[in-house]
């Protein structure tokens, strides 16, 4: 969980698939939440994947698992035209949505790299 104090997570994409480009971002405390969720959306002008973003719960363990940190594997979800797939960048938890091929959520959601807000280390990335 991010605190007051926490730097500031600019998230930006590398190796996006042909065509895709970030279209809008947003980041909100939603209720019950602990920290901000970031909205990430992208699109090649015919499709959309909606991307969310959010901190990881320190000392999390995966399921099936005692204590540590370790995250759960990476998962695919479909539900008729809807492909979800969830995983963990940089010590976050991003679940990637969208009517589009498996292999392109799972892509946008593999494209991402968290870097510091306002001139960080990774502000060369796609947007």
């Amino acid at each position: 969980m991010a605190g007051p104090g926490a730097p500031a997570v600019s998230w930006q994409s590398e190796q996006l698939p042909a065509g895709f480009r970030m279209t809008a971002r947003s980041t909100r405390l939603l209720p019950g939440a602990r920290s901000a969720v970031t909205h990430l959306v992208f699109s090649d002008g015919l499709a959309t994947v909606s991307v969310f973003v959010e901190q990881s719960e320190p000392g999390a363990a995966a399921p099936g698992r005692r204590g540590g940190t370790a995250h759960a594997a990476p998962s695919m979800t479909t539900l008729g035209p809807s492909v979800a797939f969830s995983t963990f960048v940089d010590g976050h938890k991003v679940i990637a949505i969208g009517e589009v091929p498996a292999d392109t959520v799972r892509a946008i959601a593999g494209s991402l790299r968290a870097g510091e807000a306002a001139g960080g280390p990774r502000d060369g990335g796609h947007q």
